[in-house]
Parts: C-alpha cells; structure tokens; sequence
C-alpha cells in the first residue's frame, strides 16, 4: 500500500513538474522603477497556466530572491512578459467605472487601442424545479481606445460611425473615412494605424 502511494506520490510530481513554466517579464511601478517579475505559467492537474483575465486584477509573481508577492493595477504602470513568443503589455488604467485594471495595450501611439476580457456564464433553465443553472462559460473582449493621457473611450457597434466621426474629429481625413464606412467597428487596428501615422 505504501509502495502505491509512493508511486502516486512521485507521478503527481513529475506530472506537474513536465508543465511548470516559469516566464520572466518586469513590471513598472508608479515611482519609475523597474523590476524583473517571474510569472508561474505551470499547467498540469490543477494548475492553467497564466490567464490574462486574471493579470487584469492581480499579479502573483515571484521577486528575483523568489519571494511570492502581489501586484495589484493601482500599484505599477505597466507588466510585460512573453507568452507563446509574443510580447504582452499590461497597462494600469482607470476603467469608466473607476475601477482600476492591468489591461493588455494592443497598439501604441498617441492612439493606443486595448482589450479587456471578461468571462461570462450561460444560464439553462435546466435546474431543479426549473431554477436557472450555470451550463457553461465564454470569454467576450471588450476594446478600448486612448488619445494621450485621456479617458479610456470605447466604440460601440450600434453607434459606431456617429460617436467615432465625434472622437476622431482631429483627424478629419479619418473621419470621413469612417463616414463613408471605409473603416468600421471590425477595422480599429487599422484605425489606430492610421491616426498614429497620419494625424500627428
């Protein structure tokens, strides 16, 4: 019996020890300093990997004297890392709500355009007594855009052209672009691009 729980024992470990990944990155912190974080990108049987959602509220990390510590968003500017060879960009940012969040900068510029993710569950009828029931779960990504130092202002498809002609109003040439649905909601890369390139 205790040679099968020995055996348990060490397969868990290898297991685990197979999809431990730690990933270097460094974080910005509001004074201007910087330091070298070490994230846990570890998967196995209870563990996911580094979840961008998550970042968003809380860092867990590792100091260089590997020390486990917390970053919250209202304490840094700025976490960066590599995951899966591409280079991510959290900056701390004040949400319309107030609220403030690490988010992932997708362009940068004196335009810069964000995305947000936030998971939501679907709900049955499938409960007891017809009670509603969590069935499942779906990732929806939210995008923002910043000029400068402003607020965070988000485009939304119902009325995109109107409020984006409005926010782009520095920009004319661009502005008539998105009047003649040149651009739409699908094309905000290409529109930050473009400002960043054209409207200086």
């Amino acid at each position: 019996m205790l040679k099968k729980i020995t055996i348990i024992a060490f397969l868990f470990l290898f297991v685990n020890n197979i999809y431990s990944q730690i990933v270097k990155g460094y974080c910005i912190y509001n004074n201007g300093d910087t330091a070298d974080i070490f994230l846990n990108n570890s998967k196995g049987l209870f563990k996911t990997g580094i979840s961008i959602e998550s970042l968003q509220y809380r860092v867990k990390f590792y100091d260089s004297n590997n020390l486990k510590k917390i970053l919250k968003p209202y304490m840094a500017k700025e976490i960066s890392f590599i995951l899966n060879g591409e280079r991510i960009r959290m900056l701390s940012r004040q949400m319309p709500s107030g609220r403030i969040l690490f988010i992932q900068l997708i362009s940068d510029g004196k335009l810069k355009l964000f995305k947000v993710y936030k998971t939501r569950q679907t709900v049955s009828g499938g409960g007891m007594y017809g009670a509603p029931m969590v069935s499942g779960s779906y990732t929806v990504e939210k995008y923002y855009l910043q000029k400068n130092d402003e607020e965070l202002f988000k485009p939304l498809g119902i009325s995109f052209r109107k409020e984006m002609m409005l926010f782009l109003s520095d920009c004319p040439n661009l502005a008539k672009k998105i009047e003649q649905k040149v651009f739409s909601i699908e094309n905000l890369e290409h529109i930050v691009y473009e400002y960043n390139e054209t409207c200086r």
